[in-house]
């Protein structure tokens, strides 16, 4: 049933077909549980509220929400990066203490991603409608601007997301019912961002379709959710 409903939306798509099938044949380490699984949590930092230098920025506006940190995202090396948006920085926690401070320009991002290479990629989708790079000491590298044709609405994004490996690794932005590849690593921009031609993605639909037929029983296919 599971696969029936995400085929059904995969192919409602040419963008939900490609994303769905590059999580279907390779993403082997996620295999739908047979059973519920325990999940235990672990305090990995705290910090006090405030603009300090080991502190986290909270505001509390009279007539709208609170705001606090909007992202986390960690570090192969056991790195805790916090977007601390209102002090217009990004604390990054190590072993329960701050270990950097990471100036961002501005207030208006909402999520963060960290890059294959180091570098932070901060999601402004209301202001500027654009996303950042900065290197480990806040300079900004690249932009990428969010005004474009098949991201009408860039408010409508939730999210960034990178995929290191694998033939779709890149920069995904998550909208509301799809995703769309911002850049890609496989077309060499992580130095310089763009878009794969349609002939990449083509060949790439191809191959794994081919691999698809091969396999025969798509039930014992892993796959991501």
């Amino acid at each position: 049933m599971i696969i029936t409903i995400l085929l059904k939306w995969a192919l409602s798509s040419l963008t939900h077909l490609l994303f769905f099938l590059a999580f279907l044949v390779n993403s082997s380490s996620a295999i739908l549980p047979s059973s519920p699984q325990k999940v235990q949590g672990k305090e990995v930092a705290r910090a006090r509220i405030g603009s300090g230098q080991d502190e986290l920025g909270v505001t509390t506006p009279e007539e709208t929400n609170p705001e606090g940190p909007m992202s986390v995202v960690a570090g192969a090396g056991g790195e805790i990066y916090v977007l601390d948006q209102t002090n217009s920085r990004v604390q990054v926690f190590k072993a329960g203490k701050r270990i950097k401070t990471i100036p961002i320009p501005g207030e208006t991002f909402i999520d963060l991603e960290l890059m294959p290479d180091g570098r932070l990629a901060l999601l402004d989708n209301l202001v500027n409608k654009q996303i950042i790079l900065v290197n480990q000491n806040g300079q900004v590298d690249e932009r990428i601007s969010l005004s474009r044709a098949e991201i009408p609405q860039p408010e409508g994004i939730s999210g960034i997301y990178c995929r290191r490996e694998g033939p779709w690794a890149g920069l995904w932005a998550e909208l509301e019912n799809r995703f769309v590849l911002l850049a890609s690593k496989a077309a060499n921009l992580f130095t310089g961002f763009g878009f794969l031609t349609w002939r990449i993605l083509f060949e790439q639909l191809r191959s794994r379709i081919n691999l698809l037929k091969k396999i025969g029983n798509i039930d014992h296919v892993p796959v991501f959710l």
